[in-house]
């Protein structure tokens, strides 16, 4: 039996559920070749420059791995901003051909997929419901040209993200793939729907360039899809802590907990230099990029001192108890202990395990409350770093807290490791 036979096969599934599979598969796709044919608007090939541009921006979008999902090569995001384009600008059938070009490489090209396979079906039918969705939605808005066409053709967009899930994974993924569709629904659509839309609002803009500046407009639309994923490469392959000498570590963990717990930006300066304090640096003022003329030194000095203090009351200068100790030196001695165990020079432990021994002594040693900040922090990013021992790097991203505490740590991991 072919490789390409046993793909449509159900291991363990009754004759039944095989050929309500099949028939759902090859039905979707036949209405959609339907569609296309009776209800679809003339297509326009006059400028096949620009439909090979959306096709070569299609093609760069599967060389960066720009994939908004797991599983079969169903291309979301990058690719349906090319797709969303080349409706705008040339209509229904080039679209589908555009939105083709990855799962064209792949199979026919690299060969690293089944040629004729279930999923290349689900993909094919989907393009093509999706592109005939989009053309319809935009024939509806009246066809408006330049800024005009902004609104309708964010809804077409819309339309077509929408009618690519439910055909490439809602009706393929639980029958061959083994997915329950609520977790579909909420781990492959509404968690990823803030990037989803925000590449939507990129296409559209990108739409609107063409009509003005031309084929050239496309080149924003290539850097916008590489860009994002050369950042979320460096995410991912970000260094150990290991790397790190103890003062710079603790350095890193008292900015990083200090986002999750929200310190004001100017209490995060004292922060900053009260750890530089607790392991001095040669040149403090200068050696790190902290600017001591705006800090407190008072302030400092007292936040430092009292690093040592421990939740119990039995610790150094003062013995002070639990909420009696200031609260930046309760996170300056989680991020001193957390470093004490990671950075150059120490046992250097995976970040997990560092997370356990500070649970250890939470309540004991550290406030609750801090060590429940540091495992967040951990929590946030084990599921996309790819070095067990990693620096944390959300809180070092220029983007609103909002964003990168809540969102960002449920879409990193799908963004990545698609």
């Amino acid at each position: 039996m072919t490789r390409s036979l046993k793909t449509w096969l159900l291991p363990g599934s009754s004759p039944e559920r095989r050929f309500a599979a099949v028939a759902l598969n090859l039905g979707l796709l036949l209405l959609a070749v339907a569609g296309l044919v009776l209800l679809a608007p003339a297509s326009d090939w006059s400028d096949p420059i620009l439909i090979a541009a959306l096709a070569g921006i299609s093609a760069v979008a599967y060389a960066a791995e720009a994939r908004l999902k797991r599983g079969e090569r169903v291309f979301f995001g990058a690719t349906l901003i090319a797709a969303m384009v080349t409706v705008a600008v040339a209509g229904p059938l080039p679209a589908i051909l555009v939105w083709a070009v990855p799962d064209l490489i792949a199979r026919y090209v690299l060969r690293v997929e089944s040629k004729l396979s279930p999923g290349f079906v689900a993909n094919l039918g989907s393009f093509a419901l999706a592109a005939l969705v989009g053309a319809e939605m935009l024939a509806l808005g009246g066809s408006p040209s330049g800024p005009a066409v902004g609104p309708s053709l964010f809804a077409a967009g819309v339309a077509m993200w929408a009618a690519n899930f439910a055909v490439a994974r809602l009706a393929f993924a639980p029958f061959y793939q083994g997915y329950r569709p609520v977790a579909l629904i909420r781990d492959e659509f509404f968690d990823l729907a803030p990037a989803v839309l925000g590449m939507l609002v990129v296409g559209v803009a990108a739409a609107v360039g063409v009509e003005a500046f031309g084929v050239w407009a496309l080149a924003a639309l290539a850097l916008v899809i590489v860009v994002p994923q050369v950042a979320l490469e460096r995410i991912a392959a970000g260094q150990a802590a290991g790397r790190l000498a103890r003062a710079d570590a603790m350095r890193l963990y008292t900015a990083a907990i200090a986002d999750v717990l929200d310190v004001p930006r100017e209490q995060r300066r004292e922060l900053a230099c009260a750890a530089e304090l607790v392991h001095a640096a040669e040149d403090p003022i200068t050696s790190r990029g902290l600017d001591w003329r705006e800090a407190d030194v008072s302030r400092v000095a007292f936040l430092a001192l009292h690093a040592g203090e421990r939740w119990a009351g039995d610790g150094w200068p003062a013995g002070l108890p639990a909420e009696s100790i200031p609260r930046g030196s309760r996170i300056l001695a989680v991020a001193d202990a957390w470093a004490a165990m990671t950075a150059s020079g120490t046992p250097e432990l995976p970040q997990s395990e560092a997370m356990l021994a500070l649970a250890a002594q939470s309540g004991l040693a550290f406030d609750p409350e801090i060590v429940d900040a540091a495992t967040r922090v951990v929590g946030d990013e084990e599921g996309f770093a790819r070095e067990p021992g990693f620096q944390p790097q959300l809180h070092r991203l220029p983007v609103p807290r909002r964003l990168r505490r809540d969102a960002l740590p449920a879409m990193l991991p799908r963004l990545i490791n698609s």
